[in-house]
């Protein structure tokens, strides 16, 4: 059974449209999970499916901590560095910072393969309550033909998590 709470008046700066969340309380939570595998091929960095969150603050002063992750396979090359990264974006601008490398292998034959998580985490401040639609982008960032993100059978999916963080 709900309750009901009926107040005549309410002084400082909490009101009835807007409640006051004390510095550090999470305000809201979103996540979402990596969808299927994915091969990229491209230094270019592409957006990764399922990965993305459209997400409106309540306050434009919070942080938003963002913490994001995804299983990277790279495939046999024998004989170069090959690397793959990820990092986020908000509405199509990279918010969160590369690495030269990312997870990255030299291998030294055909033989030769490497798989892990990488993961990474970045705080932005919105500056606006306006949605904006964040994701997780993965691209090759050392020579190779492709890498595999999220594959099912090498260890699974990638996810995004989004933190309203009250200042």
């Amino acid at each position: 059974m709900g309750s009901t709470l009926t107040v005549d008046n309410i002084v400082g700066a909490t009101t009835a449209a807007n409640v006051k969340f004390p510095a550090g309380a999470c305000v809201q939570f979103k996540t979402a999970n990596a969808v299927g595998t994915q091969t990229i091929t491209s230094s270019t960095y592409v957006s990764l499916t399922g990965l993305s969150i459209a997400f409106a603050p309540k306050f434009s002063t919070s942080y938003l901590y963002i913490i994001y992750n995804s299983h990277i396979y790279l495939p046999q090359s024998g004989g170069a560095w090959r690397g793959a990264e990820i990092r986020v974006y908000k509405d199509g601008s990279a918010i969160g910072n590369a690495g030269n490398y990312g997870l990255a292998a030299n291998t030294a034959d055909a033989n030769d393969r490497s798989m892990d998580y990488i993961a990474k985490d970045t705080v932005h401040v919105p500056g606006s309550t306006a949605s904006a639609t964040y994701d997780i982008r993965g691209a090759l960032v050392q020579s190779g033909i492709s890498a595999v993100w999220n594959h099912s059978t090498y260890g699974g999916g990638g996810r995004l998590t989004i933190m309203e963080i009250a200042q």
